[in-house]
């Protein structure tokens, strides 16, 4: 069977879709399998080596911005199909080509467009809306990343559920490598990071992240417990401006430190620093940080709603409120069994994760696409 596979969107620095497909593509290049592939990338990704193989043939696409890749996934892609013979395509960013027929499994990460239109500009949003609905729509089979998440899609796009599979994202390997204490204090240095101790937090600062609960119940926690530290991860999103305000606000500076940008090999070091990471999402259709997090021995609490539970699993100490938040942030600094009892927990919910397992689970979908 030869399966082509549209990675066109892969970026030098990815996160989130891009991670999941990078991830992907490693573990199915790995698989004993009689099949081929060919996966298409831009020219310029640097990190295809990690899953070219005999049996995985790297097709590099010279583009010139979105527009041209637009173009050419939609004009060019379907003829390239057709002359290298595809017995079946995968999709992994949401959209499949108008004019491809060739059997096809498209990745459906979210429903996010659907609930927060507004993290998306307008013309975007208008080719991203119509293109995700007619590739749900035509697709062979549609994955994605979660129980919580099929429910989303199939009550936002009106598709039947027997039509959807779950495949879970995974830890990248590295995770499972551990840091000596100077390697991981040179690592927290280098981020200008001077906690030796602190709460974490990994994720673009959108409104739905919800880091303004984070941020009062870690304000209301510090009034008991002066010694607490918070560490917030990512770039800015569409409520930067409102948490640098409440930090300067509430005179944080010196307690909360924020660092934009952090490689996933580095994020290590502030996984295995952490008191706990706390992830406060109002939605989430999976939560890849959780299971970084438990892969290298950090406590999780995490906001009961959307897929956190799912993802999480006994592992996490929950919460329902921002009382119960701040009393966590407490429990979890001050008592170190609870600590350890959560790292023993979290070390056995990441098992449940394997890029391995993901790869077998797409690979035997694919196969079944083509007997559709």
């Amino acid at each position: 069977m030869h399966i082509a596979i549209d990675a066109l969107l892969l970026k030098n620095q990815n996160a989130g879709t891009g991670f999941y497909t990078h991830q992907l593509l490693v573990a199915l290049s790995r698989l004993p399998s009689a099949h081929c592939f060919s996966v298409f990338v831009d020219a310029r990704y640097q990190k295809a080596s990690e899953f070219e193989s005999e049996k995985m043939n790297v097709r590099k696409v010279k583009l010139r911005g979105t527009a041209h890749r637009i173009l050419w996934e939609q004009l060019v892609l379907p003829k390239e199909l057709q002359h290298i013979k595809a017995d079946v395509a995968l999709y992994p960013f949401f959209i499949k080509p108008v004019q491809s027929y060739v059997p096809s499994v498209v990745i459906i990460h979210d429903a996010l467009i659907k609930i927060y239109p507004e993290l998306i500009e307008p013309v975007r949003r208008w080719y991203l809306s119509a293109m995700i609905e007619r590739s749900i729509r035509h697709a062979t089979r549609i994955i994605t990343v979660s129980k919580y998440a099929r429910a989303d899609i199939v009550k936002h796009y009106g598709v039947a559920q027997e039509r959807i599979s779950v495949v879970p994202a995974a830890a990248a390997p590295h995770f499972e490598t551990k840091l000596s204490s100077a390697e991981q204090r040179a690592i927290l240095q280098s981020y200008a990071v001077l906690f030796e101790r602190f709460f974490l937090c990994v994720g673009i600062s959108h409104r739905y992240k919800n880091y303004l609960e984070l941020l009062r119940a870690f304000k209301a926690a510090l009034e008991r417990e002066p010694s607490l530290r918070l560490v917030m991860v990512g770039s800015d999103g569409n409520d930067a401006t409102r948490i640098q305000a409440f930090i300067e606000q509430n005179a944080l500076q010196e307690k909360v430190f924020r660092a934009k940008y952090v490689a996933s090999e580095d994020l290590r070091a502030f996984y295995t620093a952490a008191a706990a990471l706390v992830v406060t999402s109002q939605y989430e259709s999976f939560c890849l940080p959780i299971v970084e997090a438990m892969q290298s021995g950090c406590p999780v609490i995490v906001a009961n709603r959307a897929a956190l539970p799912e993802t999480a699993g006994s592992a996490g100490l929950m919460y329902r409120t921002e009382e119960d938040l701040s009393q966590a942030l407490l429990e979890v600094w001050r008592n170190d069994a609870l600590r350890a009892s959560l790292v023993k927990k979290g070390y056995e919910r990441a098992k449940a994760y394997s890029w391995s397992d993901s790869a077998k689970k797409t690979l035997a979908i694919l196969e079944a696409s083509v007997r559709a």
